[in-house]
């Protein structure tokens, strides 16, 4: 019995910390909601600390507490009412104190999320001066060697080269701007092949990993198939409370390493054969880019990474003319012979 009881004691540690950890993250996440729907996100809190009250409500009350102090003693209506505009004042002391307080934790939460999405912006106008640099010099370098002869559009166009490196550069962004670990996100580009309609990866930042097979996500209810069946882009900053709504499919991996933040964009190009269909994403892996319900980083953060997909759908589009032209027709012809 003893021994029994020296086991538990030496084990327990090893049982109970993983758990403390476990529900100190969970209760953590939970906490930080309900403090800044609390005290930020809610109508009232939104309604106590508009410039407008937050200016007016104290100004009042120093205005009333003025009369009072000056003329309380002179003018009737004060002097013979004086329990009345005791209870008028002190409701507008605690009025004042309510939206001081809110409108400071107002002022908290937005310079906050003012930082990071100034941050971002910045990183932001980098990767497209660093992108557009890296295009040029290719186009200067392939000028020199085009022969009047030769294709132009195909001795030029490299597509797969130009969005390897804006995947690189937006793994980039999330590194340096959000602390993301470089084992902690991964992009991919998904597409359905024109021939078969079976959805495969196309472009992965970590080859290395084994995926959730494309088909499953986009036969599935996922972000990924609902950003294509809408036909626009998607951010979530939660992957878990995106799964509780049925709008993103756990991974194995997700499940291993804790929330994330997910951001899809499709991309669909029309030819004159198909329609060339892809889908763009971006995800983290236990570090969330943002907090759930804070409206100003997750609109900043839905138009940055929109706009770099865009410049990802240039380069698809080029790559789908590319595919089109070279391949799609090369072996079409190699059948019809």
């Amino acid at each position: 019995m003893t021994d029994y009881i020296d086991f538990l004691i030496f084990t327990s540690p090893i049982l109970i910390v993983p758990l403390i950890l476990y529900f100190w993250n969970n209760l953590r996440f939970k906490a930080r909601s309900i403090i800044r729907l609390i005290f930020y996100s809610n109508p009232l809190a939104q309604l106590s600390s508009n410039k407008f009250f937050s200016n007016f409500i104290p100004g009042l009350c120093g205005f009333y507490f003025l009369c009072l102090d000056v003329w309380g003693d002179d003018w009737d209506l004060i002097k013979n009412h004086k329990e009345t505009h005791e209870l008028i004042f002190s409701l507008l002391m605690i009025g004042a104190a309510i939206v001081i307080f809110f409108r400071s934790m107002s002022d908290y939460f937005e310079e906050e999320s003012e930082k990071k999405k100034t941050s971002f912006s910045e990183f932001f106008t980098m990767i497209t001066a660093k992108i557009v640099s890296e295009k040029l010099k290719r186009f200067k370098q392939s000028a020199t060697t085009i022969s009047k002869n030769g294709d132009t559009f195909k001795s030029i166009t490299k597509p797969r080269d130009q969005i390897n490196i804006i995947l690189g550069e937006i793994d980039n962004l999330l590194y340096n701007v959000f602390d993301v670990k470089k084992s902690g996100v991964c992009t991919t580009i998904m597409r359905k092949d024109p021939k078969t309609e079976n959805w495969h990866y196309i472009f992965n930042t970590n080859n290395s990993w084994k995926h959730t097979k494309a088909s499953t996500l986009i036969d599935n209810r996922s972000t990924a198939s609902e950003s294509l069946h809408r036909g626009e882009s998607i951010f979530h900053a939660s992957k878990e409370e995106s799964s509780k709504k049925g709008l993103y499919y756990l991974s194995d991996r997700d499940k291993r390493t804790g929330d994330g933040s997910v951001f899809c964009y499709p991309a669909v190009i029309t030819n004159p054969d198909y329609s060339d269909e892809f889908v763009i994403s971006i995800v983290t892996y236990g570090k969330r880019l943002c907090r759930p319900h804070d409206e100003v980083l997750e609109d900043a953060i839905d138009e940055i990474l929109t706009n770099l997909c865009s410049r990802i759908e240039l380069e698809l589009t080029l790559f789908s003319i590319y595919d089109w032209k070279f391949e799609f027709h090369t072996a079409k012809s190699r059948g019809a012979a």
